[in-house]
C-alpha cells in the first residue's frame, strides 16, 4: 500500500461532525512562503526602486510580515482557524494597498485574489472560501470600476519598470508555490484517508474474523455442554466415548475423532465412515503418546502413522489427549490448521477430555459403591448365617466330644462318631469360606496340610469355572504343612483361578497342583517350599504386559469390575503371608502363576485327658446366650474337672461376679442382647473386677466394636474342640 510522503507531523485530523480540521504544517509552511514573498520584493526594490519610495515599501513589508508571523505563531499553538484568518487578511490587505498604489498592480491583485481562495479553500470551509473569494473579487471589481469612473486617481505613484516585473514575479511565483504546496498537502490527505480506509477494511475484517471466532468458541461451548448433559446418561466407557467423539468432530469440524483406550485398543470413533475401524492403532506407543502432558500437537511422523493405520492418503494436523486418570486417549485429525491448533481447538479437547474422565471416574465411583452397599448387605446375611450356623457346629462338634469319652474304644459307634466329625469339620470349612467373603474379624493362622486343604477345596472351585473348561488338580503323594489364614489362602487362589478363566476364554485347560521343592535357594527354609502352582494354556502374555502384570489398576479386562486390583491384591495377600509370588508366560506353555510357601513341621497334637489336676476346685462363668451351646459348654468343662455356673446375659455375668462366689475364668460370647462380650469386658473393668475371661466369638460383624483395647484378650474361635477349650482355659486361668 503506498503511504504518503509527508513529515512525521503531518496527521489528518476531524472535528466532532466529520469535517477535516485545518492542517497547522500547511499553514505554517503558507506562512513562510508569504514571508519570503514578501521580504524578497522589499530588498530587490531598495536596490532598484527610487529613494522616496523605501519608507513605504520598509513600512508595508513590516505590517505584512508582522501578520505572517503572527498567523506562523498561531499555527504552532494549534490555533490553525485564528492563524488561516489573519492570513488571508494579510493578503488581502496587500491585495487592497496594491490596488491603491497603482492601477499596474491590477495583475497581482488577481493572483493575490486566486491566492486567498487557494489559502481559504485548502484550510478552511468551503463556505469561508467562497466568502473570502467573493469578498476579494469585489475589491478588484469596485477598484477597476471606481478608476474607470474618474473617482480613483490612476496611480498614486509611477513604479519603474524594474518594480513591476519584480512585482508580477514574486506574485507568480507565490501563486505557483501556493498551488504546489496545496496540490502536495491534498495528495497527503487523500493518501491518508486510503491508509485510513485500509486499515479500517483491516480492522473491520479482524472483528469479523474475532467474531466468527468467538461464535465458534460459543457453538463449541455449547455442543460441549450438551455433550456434558448426554453424558450423564451414560455408564459404559464405550458408550461415554461415542458421545465425545460425535461431540468433539461437530464442535471441532474436525475430520476424524477416535477414542483409544489402554494399548490402543479402539473405543469408538467418528468420522470414519462405514469403514470397519481398525482393531488396534498405534500399539506400541498409544500409552506412551501423550506422557509428558495432558496435550500436545502431533507431529508429522505420528500423523503418518496415524493415516496409514487408518487407511488414510494423508492427515493435515492431529491432536492428542489424555484422560489423567482413566488412560483414555482422544485424537482429532482435520485439514484446517487454524482451527486445530494449539489454542483454538485446544481448550474444547481437553475440556471434552476432562469433562470425559471426570463422568467414567463419577460413574466408577457410583458402580463401586453400589457394590459396596451390595457387598455389605451380603456381608452382613453371611455374618448371620455364620454366627448361627458356628452354634449348632458348637454344640455338634462338642456332644460328639463328650460321647466319644462315654463309649468304650472297642464300641462300633465310635466309627459313626469319627465320620459325623468329619462331617462337621467339612463344614466348619464351609463356614470359614462364607466368612471370608464378609469383613469379620481375622482369623489367626494355623498349620494346615496343605494338599489336603486344596483337595477340600477343588470341587468348590470346579462349580465357579464354565463347563467348557476342563480343571485338572495334581495332589503329591506326601504331607506338607504351611503356617497361614486358611480363608487368605482361598482367597488368593480364586483370583489366580479367575485370572486363569478369563484368560481362556470359553474353552482350555486349567492346571491345579502342589509340591515340595528344597533346591537349597537363597531365602528358602530347611524343609524346603511348598509350591502351588495354577498353569493355564491360553494365550501368552508380552513381555511389557508380563512385568506390569502385578501393578495396581492395570487390567486387559473390559467391562464392569475390571478395576486391575485381582492380581495386586493376590502378590499383597502371598507376601503378607510370608510367601512368594511368581508368574511366567510362554507361547507354547501359556500362563502359569507359583505361590511358594516355607514347610511348616508337623504338629503334634497331644491326647485330651478327661480331666485334668489345675482344674479342681476351679470355678468358671459361662456367659452364653444360645442354650444348646450353653449347656453343651458345660458339660465339656465338667468333663474336664470345673466347677461351672451358666447365664444367658452379660448382665446377669455382671451379678454373679458381685456376688460372694470365687470365680477363676469367664467365658463370654461376643455377640448376645442386651450386653455382648465387648461390653462386659468395659463393665468388668469399670467395676475393678480383675477375673480373666475368654471371649468366644461364631463370628463378631463389623459394627460389633469394642469401648476398650481387647487385643490383649484371648479368643476362642467357635467350634472349638475339648483339646483347644482346655488349652485356653490352661493358659489364662488364674488361682
Amino acid at each position: 500500500m503506498p503511504t504518503p510522503p509527508a513529515s512525521p507531523q503531518f496527521e489528518l485530523t476531524t472535528d466532532s461532525r466529520g469535517g477535516i480540521l485545518p492542517s497547522p504544517v500547511l499553514l505554517k509552511q503558507f506562512c513562510v512562503l508569504f514571508m519570503a514573498m514578501t521580504t524578497i520584493p522589499f530588498f530587490a526594490g531598495w536596490l532598484l526602486s527610487p529613494p522616496e519610495m523605501l519608507f513605504s515599501s520598509a513600512v508595508f513589508t513590516a505590517v505584512y510580515l508582522a501578520l505572517f508571523i503572527w498567523s506562523w505563531y498561531l499555527a504552532t499553538r494549534g490555533r490553525v482557524r485564528l492563524g488561516t484568518h489573519i492570513l488571508v487578511v494579510g493578503n488581502y490587505l496587500g491585495m487592497v494597498s496594491m490596488l491603491i498604489v497603482s492601477e499596474q498592480f491590477v495583475i497581482p491583485a488577481v493572483s493575490a485574489t486566486f491566492g486567498i481562495l487557494l489559502v481559504s479553500g485548502f484550510l478552511l470551509r468551503h463556505r469561508d472560501a467562497v466568502i473570502a473569494s467573493t469578498i476579494s473579487a469585489s475589491t478588484i471589481l469596485t477598484f477597476t470600476w471606481a478608476r474607470a469612473e474618474g473617482w480613483l486617481p490612476p496611480s498614486l505613484m509611477i513604479l519603474p519598470v524594474t518594480t513591476t516585473i519584480i512585482t508580477y514575479c514574486t506574485t507568480f511565483v507565490s501563486t505557483c508555490s501556493l498551488v504546489y504546496l496545496g496540490l502536495e498537502h491534498l495528495n497527503n490527505v487523500v493518501l491518508l484517508a486510503w491508509e485510513n480506509k485500509v486499515k479500517l477494511h483491516e480492522s473491520i475484517e479482524a472483528l469479523k474474523v474475532a467474531r466468527g471466532t468467538e461464535e465458534r468458541r460459543a457453538g463449541r461451548a455449547e455442543r460441549l455442554g450438551a455433550m456434558a448433559r448426554s453424558l450423564v446418561e451414560l455408564r459404559e466407557v464405550e458408550g461415554i466415548a461415542q458421545e465425545v467423539t460425535i461431540s468433539l468432530r461437530e464442535a471441532l469440524d474436525a475430520s476424524i475423532v477416535v477414542a483409544l483406550g489402554r494399548g490402543g485398543r479402539m473405543l469408538a470413533s467418528a468420522g470414519l465412515g462405514a469403514s470397519e475401524p481398525p482393531v488396534s492403532m498405534l500399539t506400541e506407543r498409544i500409552d506412551r503418546l501423550v506422557a509428558d502432558e495432558n496435550f500436545i500437537v502431533l507431529d508429522s511422523a505420528i500423523l503418518k502413522q496415524c493415516a496409514e493405520d487408518l487407511s488414510l492418503d494423508h492427515l493435515e494436523v492431529g491432536l492428542a489427549a489424555r484422560c489423567s486418570h482413566t488412560a483414555v486417549t482422544i485424537l482429532v485429525f482435520g485439514a484446517d490448521k487454524s482451527a486445530l491448533g494449539r489454542g483454538e481447538g485446544g481448550w474444547s479437547l481437553q475440556a471434552a477430555v476432562n469433562i470425559m474422565d471426570g463422568t467414567i471416574i463419577r460413574h466408577e465411583s457410583e458402580r463401586r459403591f453400589v457394590q459396596s452397599q451390595q457387598m455389605d448387605a451380603v456381608g452382613r446375611l453371611s455374618a448371620g448365617i455364620a454366627h448361627e450356623f458356628n452354634n449348632l457346629l458348637t454344640t455338634i462338634m462338642g456332644c460328639i466330644e463328650l460321647v466319644e469319652h462315654q463309649v468304650q474304644v472297642d464300641d462300633p459307634v465310635r466309627g459313626h462318631l469319627r465320620r459325623i466329625q468329619a462331617a462337621g469339620k467339612r463344614a466348619e470349612s464351609l463356614t470359614s469360606q462364607l466368612m471370608s467373603f464378609t469383613h469379620g474379624e481375622s482369623r489367626s493362622p494355623e498349620t494346615l496340610e496343605v494338599g489336603g486343604f486344596l483337595a477340600s477345596l477343588i470341587p468348590m472351585y470346579r462349580r465357579t469355572i464354565e463347563e467348557s473348561i476342563q480343571v485338572e488338580f495334581h495332589e503329591m503323594e506326601e504331607k506338607a504343612w504351611v503356617t497361614l489364614v486358611p480363608s487368605e489362602l482361598e482367597r488368593i487362589l480364586f483370583n489366580l483361578l479367575a485370572n486363569a478363566r478369563d484368560a481362556l476364554g470359553d474353552h482350555g485347560r486349567i492346571d491345579i497342583g502342589v509340591e515340595v521343592r528344597n533346591d537349597g535357594g537363597e531365602g528358602l527354609s530347611r524343609l524346603g517350599d511348598v509350591v502351588i502352582w495354577i498353569q493355564d494354556n491360553g494365550d501368552a502374555m508380552e513381555a511389557e504386559i508380563l512385568s506390569r502384570v502385578l501393578e495396581p489398576f492395570f487390567t486387559l479386562r473390559e467391562g464392569k469390575g475390571s478395576v486391575g486390583l485381582g492380581l495386586s491384591i493376590v502378590s499383597s495377600a502371598v507376601e503378607a503371608s510370608g510367601g512368594e509370588l511368581f508368574v511366567d508366560s510362554t507361547k507354547e506353555s501359556g500362563t502359569c502363576f507359583e505361590i511358594h510357601f516355607p514347610v511348616k513341621a508337623e504338629p503334634v497334637s497331644a491326647p485330651v485327658s478327661p480331666r485334668s489336676p489345675v482344674a479342681e476346685g476351679r470355678l468358671v462363668l459361662v456367659v452364653e446366650d444360645d442354650s444348646e451351646v450353653r449347656e453343651t459348654l458345660c458339660e465339656m468343662l465338667t468333663l474336664l474337672g470345673y466347677g461351672v455356673v451358666s447365664v444367658g446375659t452379660g448382665i446377669q455375668a455382671l451379678k454373679e461376679l458381685a456376688s460372694s462366689q470365687h470365680f477363676s475364668m469367664v467365658l463370654s460370647d461376643i455377640v448376645m442382647p442386651e450386653m455382648g462380650g465387648f461390653e462386659l469386658v468395659a463393665q468388668m473393668a469399670a467395676a475393678g473386677i480383675s477375673v480373666p475371661i475368654v471371649l468366644i466369638s461364631g463370628y463378631a460383624p463389623g459394627d460389633v466394636l469394642p469401648d476398650v483395647d481387647t487385643s490383649d484378650i484371648q479368643r476362642l474361635s467357635k467350634p472349638f474342640t475339648l483339646g483347644a477349650l482346655r488349652a485356653v482355659l490352661a493358659s489364662n486361668m488364674t488361682a
